[in-house]
């Protein structure tokens, strides 16, 4: 195939062509801006030629800077005066040209531009520039997008060099940038919408479309059509890889978060190309082919127009997505047009009005979009389901293209994880997470009244406006939720509410007011106000982490209801609030938490019940390191609340502190505490945390002894609501001794604690004995278990007895050790032993043996116990009514290889049974 010939007049005709287009561009682009901010802009090829300590940006005079081929105009140089009055404007010959040209793209100079769109500024660095004077210049760069904040620019500056689109080159991912995910996409919308500023043109721009790139660019270079240190190539753009389109979608969606009609535009497009990828040209390549045959100025070359018009040809029989595409790219246009304008109007105006009455659109369908800014809660809810249906239409699609293409697995895994978390964050549903639904459709959303209704299934309905109660059947909720706490949290977090919105409540509760729902909002605004309003994109790059915990006590119902009631609150000898008053109620067993993570995620909990706080703990451990910071707890309506504040904060810290135990020390810890009527045990262990509760004190007693295969120590709570000689008995420390403490209540009772080596409990209360025949049974019962389990021998395991009489003086808790008598059992006591078997179920049972008479269960079952005690009265005198007591036991039979605790356990249970038929007998 012969090569055609390149003709010089032509290449100089395209080159013309094009620098128009960027001039019209530029005209239009400045003609948005006021003066001063026109006047900026104007500045900065100046800027980024020369190092000047009086103009904005200056670092040091060896910061790279100076452009090829540029000099300023005597227009640039006034504005400079204005900047710098000493500024002076002087040539010099640079030896080499690090920054090679100044672009914009995107939408500047375009339909889609309005007073908040930001600039994208392209500075092209030669490709030999060592990291460290890119650094400066990044610096450099920095400082000139300030100042250009200052006067009410957002300016984004990305230094870009040939190579990269030639062969990926690590480019960082950020707010604005997507990074190395989507190269020939960029340098696809590059092509089309750039303003070359100065410094080299684009070599794409004088390689005609029909012509094979790489080869035409070579013999214009070769021929010395060009002078290659005027052009810079970023390479050809004829087709988009495959794996682009799916971090391209990811990309769109992520970007949809703030400006959803722009990415809904651009995902289509994407969605066009994937479709038509073989039957079409690019955009780009389109777009060239246009400047080729002249229509430089035709409205329809306007880039975003362009793509309008090109998507929509492939939706026209598509009712539905033609109407919201159109909706959409009226409404990213950001105009409010009248289509019989009165006085002058600019070319964008002009050209709007021609458009939308190409469209068929009449006034009243314009003044509903043109009050885009006065939406409110019920229009946003509908725009953004249809957003969301036409975003997720285009992902689902270029998602799908990209799999069957098998390219998923080629894109950029760690940017591609970083906008997945991005997206997880706005659009992922959970359960107690709060949807955000007002993603860039409107800037207000506020409602000056709002009512809240709780329904007859108990949920609770949002109602905007002051809703007579009469007229709620009627009405149609724009927002329901479990609580009413779950309500407000959601029109704090959508800004629906501030603090200048009133609430209306209906509730069957009187306790659920407008006065409690005003407190809640305030303080959940105070909440918010003090959270990072901007999520880093650093942040993406980790699992997300809770940033901030409110808690917030008493919002679902009042705990003092019975109390205020009665007008009396007796606060007894408990001021806990987990334990208050003389009626031991908790105040803390149900609460809400609203909690933010380092996504940006807003999330809302209930917790209520036994596990509540454990949960609480389990769910917000991340936090406990900085506690006072990152966690505030409102509680206001109750009593004492800053009283209460410090109970909680101390209480997760003590956790805290027995979790960082167990891992560094790997020793096992149970916490004990009161919890209103009932008593909780917390297991922090080698298996995590676990609980169990009791109804009453002696079950939570009981169950000290229940045996573990590691050594733990029990940890009592400072207010756990027990007598004290219970209490200290708990706290004490185990050692390599048993220990059994005889305590004398009274004249009647004796209560038995025995704390073995691993640290388990034994407590067993006894009435009608005294504490000289209690201390022998229990030193026979243990020389018995001594020699059945064969620690006879000087290294068995010995017992200490300490005795304490408690009846003159309860709180003198004094134990003093004894020394009981070996074998000093007298004659008429019995020795009674049982031994261990299984019933038909496989329940444990015993065999009772007195002397030599035994009483089997399977010859008697249950009255085994009824007939042993019969037997133990015949054999008394008719005075003699004392406990009937074990002195041996035998568990081999029934649990392979059973410890201390489990014999004390089953003594105690067959003492009861035994206890319980004599008392029947009498």
């Amino acid at each position: 195939m012969s090569q055609s010939e390149i003709d010089p007049a032509k290449i100089k005709l395209i080159r013309r062509r094009f620098c128009q287009l960027s001039q019209i561009r530029l005209e239009r682009m400045l003609s948005s801006f006021n003066m001063t901010q026109s006047d900026s802009i104007q500045l900065l090829p100046l800027l980024f030629h020369v190092n000047h300590p009086m103009l904005p940006g200056y670092i040091d005079k060896d910061t790279p800077c100076g452009i090829p081929d540029y000099s300023p105009d005597n227009t640039v140089k006034s504005i400079a005066k204005t900047a710098s009055r000493s500024f002076k404007y002087k040539s010099r010959a640079y030896l080499r040209f690090e920054v090679v040209a100044l672009y914009l793209m995107g939408s500047a100079g375009t339909l889609a531009q309005t007073f908040r769109s930001d600039l994208d500024l392209w500075i092209c660095i030669n490709e030999k520039m060592s990291p460290e004077r890119a650094q400066k210049l990044e610096r450099k760069a920095g400082l000139i997008t300030q100042w250009m904040a200052e006067r009410g620019i957002e300016l984004n500056c990305y230094l870009v060099n040939k190579n990269d689109f030639q062969g990926k080159t690590n480019k960082i991912f950020s707010t604005e940038s997507c990074g190395d995910t989507q190269n020939y996409l960029l340098l696809d919308e590059f092509y089309r919408t750039a303003i070359w500023l100065c410094g080299r043109m684009p070599l794409w721009w004088v390689v005609p479309v029909d012509e094979d790139y790489i080869s035409y660019a070579k013999r214009l270079i070769m021929q010395k059509h060009l002078d290659e240190t005027e052009w810079i190539d970023f390479g050809p753009v004829e087709s988009i890889p495959p794996e682009e389109y799916f971090s391209a979608s990811l990309w769109q969606l992520y970007k949809s978060i703030q400006s959803p009609y722009k990415s809904l535009l651009k995902l289509l497009l994407l969605e066009v190309y994937a479709r038509h990828s073989a039957k079409t040209d690019l955009l780009s390549s389109q777009f060239k082919q246009r400047v080729y045959l002249g229509e430089i100025e035709s409205q329809e070359l306007d880039p975003y127009l362009f793509m309008f018009n090109y998507a929509e040809s492939f939706v026209v029989e598509q009712p539905q997505r033609l109407e919201f595409l159109r909706r959409a790219f009226y409404l990213k246009t950001g105009s409010k047009i009248q289509l019989k304008p009165k006085g002058k109007v600019g070319w964008r105006y002009r050209t709007l009005v021609n458009i939308v009455q190409s469209w068929g659109w009449n006034q009243k369908r314009l003044e509903y979009l043109n009050h885009r800014g006065s939406w409110k809660i019920n229009i946003v809810l509908k725009e953004r389901a249809e957003l969301v249906r036409e975003l997720n239409h285009s992902y689902h699609f270029l998602a799908n293209f990209a799999r069957k293409q098998g390219v998923a697995d080629q894109v950029s895994q760690s940017e591609l994880l970083s906008l997945g978390r991005k997206l997880y964050s706005v659009f992922e549903k959970r359960a107690g997470k709060i949807e955000v639904i007002n993603t860039g459709i409107v800037r207000d959303l506020s409602e000056p009244a709002l009512t809240m209704v709780e329904g007859l299934s108990r949920r609770w309905s949002l109602f905007v406006g002051a809703v007579q109660k009469e007229k709620i059947v009627i009405s149609q909720p724009v927002y329901t939720a479990d609580t009413m706490f779950m309500l407000i949290a959601w029109c704090i977090c959508n800004q629906i509410a501030n603090e200048y919105t009133s609430f209306q409540v209906f509730a069957s509760d009187p306790y659920l007011n407008q006065k409690l729902a005003h407190r809640v909002a305030r303080q959940l605004q105070k909440l918010c106000q003090k959270r990072q309003s901007k999520v880093d994109d650093e942040a993406f790059q980790h699992p997300a982490v809770t940033v901030k915990v409110g808690v917030f006590v008493a919002t679902r119902k009042d705990p003092l209801r019975e109390e205020k009631s009665s007008r009396y609150i007796n606060i007894g000898q408990s001021s806990d609030h987990f334990c208050w008053g003389e009626e031991r109620r908790n105040l803390l067993n149900d609460f809400e938490v609203f909690s933010t993570n380092s996504w940006g995620e807003n999330i809302c909990k209930n917790y209520r019940g036994t596990s509540a706080w454990i949960q609480f703990f389990q769910d917000n451990r991340d936090i406990l390191a900085d506690i006072d910071e990152k966690m505030e707890i409102f509680a206001d309506t109750l009593p004492q609340p800053e009283k209460l504040k410090r109970r909680i904060r101390e209480l997760m810290v003590e956790w805290n502190r027995l979790i960082i135990n167990q891992l560094k020390k790997h020793k096992n810890y149970r916490y004990l505490m009161s919890f209103g009527r009932e008593f909780l045990r917390i297991n922090f262990d080698e298996e995590g945390i676990s609980y169990q509760s009791y109804p009453d004190l002696e079950q939570m007693l009981y169950s000290l002894a229940e045996f573990s295969t590691s050594r733990f120590e029990h940890v009592v709570d400072e207010h756990l609501n027990v007598p004290p000689l219970i209490s200290k008995m708990i706290a004490r420390k185990s050692n390599e001794s048993i220990n059994c403490y005889i305590a004398k209540i009274s004249t009647k009772e004796i209560q038995v604690f025995v704390k073995e080596p691993q640290g388990h409990l034994f407590y067993q209360r006894h009435r009608d004995s005294s504490e000289e025949h209690l201390m022998t049974y229990y030193q026979q019962f243990i020389d018995s278990i001594n020699l059945t389990q064969g620690f006879l021998s000087a290294k068995g395991v010995e017992c200490l007895f300490w005795y304490s009489d408690l009846t003159g003086n309860p709180e003198n808790f004094r134990f003093n050790k004894i020394k009981p008598e070996k074998n000093t059992l007298p004659q008429t006591y019995w020795r009674i032993k049982a031994i261990g078997c299984f019933n038909s179920i496989e329940d444990i049972c015993f065999d009772l043996y007195c002397g030599p008479t035994v009483y089997r269960y399977r010859d008697y079952g249950d009255l085994v116990y009824r007939k042993l005690a019969q037997y133990i009265i015949q054999q008394r005198g008719k005075s003699e009514h004392y406990p009937i007591y074990i002195t041996d036991l035998d568990l081999s039979a029934v649990i392979p290889e059973p410890h201390l605790c489990h014999y004390f356990e089953y003594k105690r249970e067959i003492e009861n049974r035994l206890k319980n038929t004599l008392d029947k007998l009498k």
